[in-house]
């Protein structure tokens, strides 16, 4: 396991290299579930930083991901809502 640490903090693979590997391999719904994946851990603390925004931006484009598929995960968190709920009042509940 050190070895494999060492050649990964030493031998970074180029991103584009990656996401041309990954488009190649992977069928428009893995990519989609990589997306996802990501986006998840993004907003594990139930928000994603301007600098989070932008990195999945990138992934998502590298990934040939439709922009506004990512716009539509994060839009509950951008807007402060904890992931997988709904707006106040919007289900009914006082």
């Amino acid at each position: 396991l050190e070895a494999l640490r060492y050649l990964l903090q030493h031998n970074r693979p180029d991103p584009a290299k990656v996401f041309s590997v990954l488009k190649k391999r992977l069928s428009d719904e893995q990519r989609a579930l990589v997306g996802e994946y990501l986006i998840g851990i993004a907003a594990a603390d139930q928000l994603i930083t301007p600098e989070e925004n932008r990195c999945l931006q990138r992934i998502f484009a590298g990934l040939a991901l439709p922009k506004d598929r990512l716009d539509q995960l994060i839009q509950p968190v951008v807007t402060g809502l904890t992931v997988g709920a709904t707006a106040k009042g919007s289900d009914g509940a006082s």
